[in-house]
């Protein structure tokens, strides 16, 4: 839900609609990934 979000504006009901929008919105979902999965992989394994 939370990769979901950084592509849509509010509820997910607005989504880009144009190429150039959609390229964005791919790039923003794979670097937010990137940014929540990179500390996650980092922290867990000092447990």
């Amino acid at each position: 839900m939370a990769i979901v979000t950084l592509g849509t504006v509010g509820y997910g009901d607005v989504v880009p609609v144009t190429p150039l929008g959609r390229i964005v919105t791919v790039f923003a979902i794979v670097v937010g990934f990137a940014m929540i999965a990179l500390p996650v992989a980092i922290v867990s394994t000092a447990f």
